[in-house]
């Protein structure tokens, strides 16, 4: 099981949709299906904007997120409850510590 940071999004603007120059996501055991940048479609009126190859919005733009069956834990391995307002997990370790 791994540990996920639970995250609601609220995208104004994001990455132009396609390929990533961003940095790989060392802590993956896996190939990301997902992320950010084309899980969520900006709202109504809005475009993509771009963000610079390798650049921290580039990061978080393509941060991989969890499937939407995985079994998600706490960092201490509790199972969070899905009271089923997150808009998706991230899919990231967090370690051991309570952040």
């Amino acid at each position: 099981m791994r540990s996920g940071i639970i995250v609601s999004i609220a995208i104004l603007a994001v990455a132009a949709a396609g390929p990533s120059n961003a940095a790989e996501y060392p802590w993956l055991a896996h190939a990301a299906t997902r992320s950010v940048a084309t899980a969520f479609d900006p709202p109504t009126g809005f475009v993509r904007v771009p963000a610079e190859p390798g650049s921290f919005a580039d990061w978080l733009r393509h941060l991989p997120l969890e499937r939407r069956d995985a079994q998600l834990v706490l960092y201490d391995g509790r199972p969070v409850v899905d009271d089923g307002g997150a808009a998706a997990v991230v899919d990231i370790d967090v370690g051991r510590s309570d952040l």
